[in-house]
């Protein structure tokens, strides 16, 4: 990133760990916020947010490629791992509904000795 983008050393160190810290954390706390609002993960809301989400993850990643400019691709990577980061309690809770609902045991459950 140093190269490429041509920016000081501390200035991309300061910047990609400002990302990978900020924007994973605020987006699980809004992805669990935003799930709780909608009903839970029984309602089919909760797949419609969690599609916004994803297509906003999509959205940023594909000008990154394109950045020249430090902060253009910091602001890109911070929305990018942010809506990512918001799925994580959506998808989570509609995995553990629907493996709850349909009752499914595990492969080490059907094993018999």
């Amino acid at each position: 990133m140093k190269e490429v983008l041509k920016s000081d050393e501390n200035l991309v160190s300061i910047a990609f760990t400002f990302c990978c810290i900020s924007a994973p954390t605020t987006g699980v706390i809004l992805g669990g916020y935003s799930l709780s609002k909608v009903g839970g993960p029984s309602k089919l809301k909760s797949i419609l947010v969690c599609l916004v989400y994803s297509i906003g993850a999509f959205l940023c990643s594909l000008p990154i490629p394109l950045a020249n400019d430090i902060f253009y691709f910091t602001g890109l990577f911070w929305f990018c791992l942010f809506f990512g980061g918001a799925m994580v309690p959506i998808l989570t809770g509609i995995f553990t509904f629907i493996r709850h609902y349909n009752n499914i045991n595990s492969t080490g459950n059907k094993i018999k000795w």
